[in-house]
């Protein structure tokens, strides 16, 4: 028998499908070779240890520190519900009576020309937007008939250096941000 078929055999044996005939080869072949004898053995350790798995504890404190952390988030997420609430109390306060206050009308007429003000105004915002993307195609299909490069590789080039532009500023946000941490207990 050979190593490479001593190696196939310990598998088989560890998974419980080996044959008693090729089990008893396999067994001589282990007396008489010891790097497959090292090999079976560091085998077994393994599997008795994924059989039988050491549960370890967890370090002194960390219940208490992650009970301390989970107290910390849930008394900031009531914080923050309670500003939620208090704010959109105050909004609701302001837009319902200060303008009843302070012009004798009720909220509808006091808000109408600001309304119609905040419609007009978006509707400007969107032509806007439309004016200059348009212009914007017409430039980038000026520049790619002039440079002899289709317009869809031309808004490829575009677009990636846009991304590559934004990454690297996040690359750079992202380092300034980032203070070296140390472990707790070194």
């Amino acid at each position: 028998m050979n190593c490479e078929q001593s190696e196939m055999w310990m598998m088989e044996a560890l998974d419980g499908v080996l044959s008693a005939p090729d089990h008893q080869q396999l067994t001589l072949h282990l007396e008489t070779c010891s790097h497959c004898c090292v090999e079976w053995g560091a085998l077994n350790a393994l599997d008795t240890l994924l059989v039988h798995p050491v549960m370890m504890s967890p370090a002194p404190g960390f219940v208490g520190r992650v009970q301390a952390r989970v107290d910390h988030f849930e008394a900031q997420r009531r914080t923050l519900l309670g500003g939620l609430i208090l704010m959109g109390a105050a909004m609701a306060i302001c837009l319902l009576a200060v303008p009843s206050l302070l012009g004798g009308r009720n909220p509808i007429e006091a808000y109408g020309a600001f309304l119609r003000g905040v419609y007009d105004l978006s509707g400007y915002i969107i032509l806007l937007s439309y004016k200059l993307a348009l212009a914007l195609w017409l430039i980038l299909d000026v520049l790619a008939k002039g440079a002899g490069i289709p317009l869809m590789t031309m808004l490829t080039y575009v677009v990636g250096a846009i991304m590559a532009a934004l990454a690297w500023r996040r690359s750079l946000t992202s380092q300034r941000g980032a203070a070296p941490t140390m472990r707790r207990g070194s």
